[in-house]
């Protein structure tokens, strides 16, 4: 998958709270958010943040993430 951090939705609370970068890692990262990702033909309906692409990795704004970059969660954990 290619995610396109540009384009997922960050509320501006939380951006004037904690600014850009850990807002964004928060949404990537954290839990209970109760948001679902799905894929699907893009069309009209929904917010598009990215595309599925060939290969087996994640890239963020094309670039594959390496191990120091690797999103790891960070939210709770239920078990």
């Amino acid at each position: 998958m290619n995610i396109q951090s540009d384009l997922i939705p960050l509320s501006t609370e939380l951006l004037k709270e904690y600014g850009a970068e850990k807002a964004l890692s928060y949404a990537l990262t954290g839990g209970d958010d109760y948001q679902l990702l799905y894929t699907a033909p893009h069309c009209e309906k929904g917010i598009f943040i990215g595309e599925v692409v060939e290969g087996v990795t994640v890239l963020l704004d094309g670039e594959s993430l390496g191990d120091s970059q690797k999103i790891t969660q960070t939210g709770f954990q239920h078990f």
